[in-house]
């Protein structure tokens, strides 16, 4: 059990940081790591593995812990306001993580295809995944407006 353990975090320790960064980046937290927290995933999909399935599933926990951290307190309004009991609050919680973004597993799963249909440099892959993050965020359903570049605002200058 520790060895898969061992294993997995190996493989997916950039992903992991990526969510951690990304997760830290939005509200209340400052925007301190907005120019560079998709830099690990990225490393991850361009220089660890060359398999979508791994690239889908390391993007997944990425936007796993990101929604955790910066989405805490969906347990707390579920237990509050919809008087969920406290272990229903959390599954509430970890559905919520689970679906919320999966636009970025999706957008680097694309981003990869698109990279060995069209034999895309390592700098095309970049921008193309960059740019499909963004579409990701513009055009992917939610219940209200809440994206990386919302940080922003509250920046105190």
């Amino acid at each position: 059990m520790i060895d898969r353990f061992q294993k997995f975090f190996k493989l997916y320790r950039a992903p992991i940081f990526s969510g951690i960064l990304i997760g830290t980046t939005y509200i209340p937290f400052p925007p301190w790591a907005l120019a560079f927290c998709y830099m690990p995933l990225w490393y991850f999909a361009l220089r660890k593995t060359s398999f979508g399935k791994q690239i889908f599933i390391g993007a997944w926990w990425t936007q796993f812990i990101l929604t955790l951290i910066g989405f805490h307190w969906i347990s707390f309004v579920s237990h509050s306001y919809g008087y969920f009991p406290w272990p229903v609050a959390i599954i509430v919680l970890l559905l919520f993580a689970a679906a919320v973004h999966l636009y970025i597993p999706l957008s680097l799963w694309l981003g990869h295809w698109l990279r060995q249909k069209f034999s895309l440099s390592e700098g095309a892959t970049l921008i193309t995944w960059a740019l499909l993050l963004v579409l990701g965020e513009i055009f992917w359903p939610s219940i209200f407006r809440w994206n990386l570049g919302y940080t922003l605002l509250w920046i105190h200058s």
